[in-house]
């Protein structure tokens, strides 16, 4: 009886050691993504392009540390705003809520709407 709470005891224990491992790589994970910052020279080696010509509901704006322009697409009300690198919002998406709306629920809304 001793031998098999020792071995429950040790279970129960490995369990909580795996977990408190997965918190803290979790959070080392997340700590590493926000830390992504853009040095004062890092655009210096950056070709962008100069012929970049926006499709219709796209607007260009900077790309992520502001090197190039891009197209980002405008959604509409109704629309699936959500976006997902690694299950972090780095880099930033390039699509937006358009004028008036607000992505809840990874779906765009009026700015006005109350949500619960």
């Amino acid at each position: 009886m001793e031998r098999r709470t020792s071995m429950i005891y040790q279970s129960n224990y490995n369990h909580k050691m795996v977990n408190i491992l997965h918190f803290v790589l979790v959070f080392y994970a997340i700590q590493v993504a926000l830390a992504i910052v853009c040095p004062p020279d890092f655009c210096d080696g950056v070709e962008c392009r100069t012929d970049l010509k926006c499709a219709e509901k796209q607007v260009k704006r900077k790309a992520f540390c502001a090197c190039c322009d891009i197209c980002y697409t405008i959604l509409d009300e109704g629309e699936n705003c959500s976006y997902r690198y690694l299950g972090l919002s780095v880099p930033p998406p390039a699509r937006e809520c358009g004028k008036g709306l607000r992505c809840v629920n990874n779906v765009c809304i009026p700015e006005s709407t109350d949500v619960i």
